[in-house]
């Protein structure tokens, strides 16, 4: 057996070990939050081809976050099985897209551990919920979230078509104001008047505002208001949505990650699933795979003009001074652009 075979042999007994004894499998992980969702994914999908030809059930899979020795004195890290470097370095690169980064891992780990069951469609497969000890993720439940998507359809959305509006982000400048929350339903509700309107929030994380499930029948052109307490609550609103509004970040992210687990979506979305507004990040670098962006006028003069600040993405100071606002919005030019887009989506 030649140097190279013998060492990929070692690499993947060493992990599939790891598995077996339940030790922590560390994935990469930019931050806690929607970063932290799509960096880890390609490691995920690959540790996942493993264990399917290991005849090992994925569900016992310990994931964790590899921001530190923990994976290296207590289980294994996958990044550092695949680069010599140290423990806890980013090797996510920002350079290029989600998609793009996506491919280029799934393709070195697996030459390196000989997974022969990556296929074309795990290179744009959207990235899912999984629980990723270290990161938001941890508390993630898969079986509560099932059984609370079931809840939530049977009890609230029944039959309707849901079209859902993400209001996320502790940034305003990529947040969907009150306001532009009901000018979004109200050109949807206008429409398709028999589309159940949904607004999710994070306003019990980002506001301290109350959770729960609000009815808002006859009272307006929104529907209803689910505001969760808890990431798997988060991830059962999004999963039953037909249609998805969003602005970058988080909410997007998640949402759309949601969607796709869907058996019949088989984890890759299309245009016709929902639309994402880009107010201060480039849409080449963080789109979600399939879904429609919008890049606001803002970030098209920043691209154009080859703006010395802009290194993907711009900060909420410098998109208020580009668009002369005296508190942090989406600027209304944004969004008239943004709607522009919306009134032409179909969603047959």
């Amino acid at each position: 057996m030649s140097h190279e075979l013998l060492e990929r042999a070692e690499a993947r007994d060493r992990v599939i070990q790891a598995i077996k004894e339940g030790k922590p499998i560390g994935v990469e992980s930019y931050s806690n939050h929607g970063d932290a969702m799509v960096a880890a994914w390609p490691w995920i999908i690959a540790t996942w081809r493993l264990c399917e030809e290991e005849d090992i059930d994925k569900q016992t899979i310990q994931f964790a976050q590899d921001n530190s020795e923990y994976c290296h004195t207590n289980g294994i890290s996958l990044p550092c099985i695949l680069d010599s470097v140290s423990p806890g370095m980013v090797r996510y690169y920002y350079g290029i897209s989600h998609a793009s980064n996506q491919a280029q891992v799934l393709r070195r780990l697996g030459s390196k551990l000989g997974i022969t069951t990556i296929i074309q469609r795990d290179y744009i497969r959207v990235p899912e919920p999984v629980r990723v000890a270290g990161t938001v993720f941890e508390t993630f439940d898969l079986v509560l979230m099932h059984q609370q998507a079931k809840d939530l359809k049977e009890d609230h959305f029944k039959d309707a078509r849901v079209v859902a509006i993400a209001q996320f982000g502790g940034n305003n400048a990529k947040r969907f104001s009150n306001e532009d929350t009901e000018r979004i339903a109200g050109l949807i509700k206008k429409k398709f008047p028999d589309i159940l309107i949904l607004r999710i929030t994070d306003g019990h994380f980002s506001r301290k505002e109350s959770y729960g499930i609000v009815s808002h029948k006859n009272k307006g052109v929104i529907d209803m208001t689910i505001t969760p307490k808890d990431i798997t609550q988060v991830c059962a609103a999004f999963h039953d949505v037909s249609y998805l509004i969003t602005t970058d970040g988080f909410g997007s992210h998640l949402g759309f990650g949601c969607m796709a687990m869907s058996p019949e979506k088989d984890g890759v979305l299309r245009s016709s699933d929902g639309i994402s507004l880009f107010t201060v990040a480039d849409s080449l670098a963080f789109a979600v795979s399939g879904i429609q962006s919008v890049i606001s006028p803002t970030m098209a003069d920043v691209l154009h003009n080859n703006n010395p600040i802009f290194q993907h993405f711009i900060t909420e100071a410098k998109y208020m001074e580009l668009n002369n606002l005296k508190v942090s919005r989406i600027s209304p030019r944004d969004m008239d652009a943004f709607m522009e887009e919306l009134s032409k989506i179909s969603l047959s």
